[in-house]
């Protein structure tokens, strides 16, 4: 998300600072809600711009009322060309907040619009693998990971999408060889029958995406540096043993200096590495200063770090103390659960999202949703031949279908005109030429079938909310 509001606006709302207190964080999302006579795209990225200030400061209500208001704001202006990746932000905070079924929905809803670049599919189907995991199986949401996520980061091809998605198949992996070794794990609670391969498959699987977050390192930001070698150091230990995983965690630890949610993470993390191996009084101290950060944790953080040091206490003999902590889980697990099936109370999102969740239309979507093979001749026509002058006579040839089916298919299927759905990938397209900053704007609106680069220029900042000159391959935001 930028922090730009476009060319077009002339209110100016500053995102509220990680610091700021509780109440000016629900003034600042309030006015957000209330802009209603500014330009409305203007607004939706002022509200995204907060929206993400407030997740970087740990307040996910906030964020998410943010989001709301810049989905009403979208959908009133019929801005289909924005909503697959604010649908994709809905559900990356719901599933923070252990809103399972609501985060399912949304991510299967963001995979039905176009907008969506490789880099955002990559952190949609991540997000369903979580939801798949918590709402059915492990393997299920691994599934999808493998399948789903994978190939998505491969064709973003950036240094951030790779490293995001590798350290989250290599944590996938780490999770499987406990499986194979029966190691406790609380990824894995309610896993009865045993994994399809060996301990040793898993961690050299684990390595090979490890090599991937290794290759990206130097191109990455302190955090992201922090969290692939906390799941380096991981792996580590389950392979080679906790010492030699001890300094790498310390090393993350280092990374994280500045990023104190990151260095809450790396505690945990190192603590749960400590319990596996056996070393329960490092384990505690690392723990103890994890759990000493409350204002940092999800509640996923809150019941993992009970659940490690009920295993703590109950090794170290502090029987009273580890059953306070099996107590504290399972009243934060039981609270997961209600949470994780409970639908919406907000007519907004019901109109997004439908009256009731269902588990099997999700499923449809990601495992057997098959869309005609007319339309998926011309999405393969129009994606690889991204600079063609592509004309709907052109890729109805391509289809072997009339134009008017053709047309009415792509509204079918994705609910834009196939007009709106070449214009969409070919600015996909000036994306990715603008952010490689290896040819001139000139160049890349000729590329795109632009008379001049100043019409160019209009549409890139309507589309992006910015200035292609003023994108920089590092500031490209995620």
């Amino acid at each position: 998300m930028d922090a730009s509001l476009g060319s077009r606006s002339r209110t100016v709302l500053t995102p509220p600072s990680p610091l700021c207190e509780p109440s000016s964080v629900a003034s600042t999302a309030d006015e957000l809600v209330a802009l209603g006579d500014g330009d409305p795209i203007a607004c939706a990225d002022a509200a995204l711009s907060a929206a993400r200030a407030y997740n970087i400061a740990g307040d996910l209500l906030s964020a998410e009322r943010c989001v709301s208001a810049a989905l009403s704001k979208l959908e009133s202006v019929g801005a289909s060309h924005r909503l697959g990746a604010t649908y994709k932000l809905h559900a990356m905070l719901f599933i923070s907040q252990d809103k399972t079924s609501l985060a399912l929905a949304a991510a299967t809803k963001a995979l039905g619009y176009p907008d969506l670049a490789a880099h955002d599919r990559m952190y949609v189907y991540a997000t369903i693998a979580m939801c798949f995991h918590r709402l059915v199986d492990l393997p299920t949401g691994g599934r999808v990971m493998l399948e789903n996520a994978w190939p998505e980061a491969q064709r973003a091809g950036d240094p951030k999408t790779l490293m995001d998605c590798a350290s989250r198949c290599a944590g996938l992996m780490h999770d499987y060889a406990c499986w194979a070794q029966g190691i406790p794990n609380i990824n894995l609670l309610g896993a009865l029958s045993r994994p399809p391969a060996s301990f040793a498959h898993y961690l050299q699987r684990a390595q090979t995406f490890l090599a991937i977050c290794d290759a990206t390192f130097d191109d990455l930001n302190e955090q992201d540096r922090s969290w692939t070698l906390c799941m380096k150091a991981m792996v580590i230990s389950l392979s080679e043993g906790w010492d030699q995983a001890r300094p790498v965690f310390l090393k993350a630890r280092f990374h994280a200096q500045h990023c104190p949610r990151q260095a809450m993470l790396t505690d945990m993390c190192a603590g749960t590495s400590a319990r596996m191996a056996g070393r329960f009084d490092e384990a505690l101290t690392f723990l103890q200063r994890a759990r000493s950060e409350r204002c940092l944790h999800t509640a996923m953080t809150s019941r993992c770090i009970a659940w490690e040091l009920s295993h703590v206490f109950q090794a170290l003999g502090q029987l009273n103390s580890a059953i306070e902590e099996l107590r504290q889980f399972e009243h934060l697990q039981t609270k997961a659960s209600r949470v994780a099936v409970e639908w919406l109370t907000d007519d907004a999102d019901k109109g997004r999202y439908g009256r009731s969740f269902e588990l099997a239309a999700a499923e449809r979507v990601v495992f057997g949703k098959v869309r005609p093979l007319p339309v998926k001749r011309a999405v393969e026509y129009i994606k690889n031949n991204p600079s063609a002058g592509t004309s709907i006579a052109q890729l109805s040839s391509q289809a072997n279908v009339s134009k008017r089916t053709l047309q009415a298919l792509f509204r079918q299927h994705y609910g834009i005109s196939l007009g709106a759905f070449v214009r969409e990938q070919r600015m996909q397209y000036a994306n990715e030429l603008v952010c490689e900053g290896r040819l001139p704007i000139t160049a890349i609106a000729s590329m795109c079938h632009y008379s001049s680069a100043a019409n160019f220029s209009r549409d890139y900042r309507r589309r992006f909310g910015r200035a292609p000159s003023d994108v920089t391959r590092r500031n490209l935001p995620l």
